[in-house]
């Protein structure tokens, strides 16, 4: 008989809701010139934190309503 579970090795789960409740967080994928990619990264890196992050946190902040 055949083996029918997916192989997950190596595999990280994914993290928490980013919504608040407990729904799929949507992903968004761009594509950037390599030195612009590098720049961002290096960025990141400062701010302590990875590509995914920084980038959420630069949308977010961009998408909140100026008071």
């Amino acid at each position: 008989m055949a083996n029918t579970t997916p192989d997950t090795r190596g595999l990280t789960p994914g993290g928490t809701s980013l919504s608040g409740d407990g729904s799929h967080s949507p992903r968004v994928s761009i594509s950037l010139p390599a030195d612009a990619k590098r720049e961002f990264d290096a960025r990141a890196k400062a701010a302590g934190m990875g590509t995914a992050k920084y980038l959420r946190a630069i949308l977010l902040d961009h998408l909140t309503p100026n008071e």
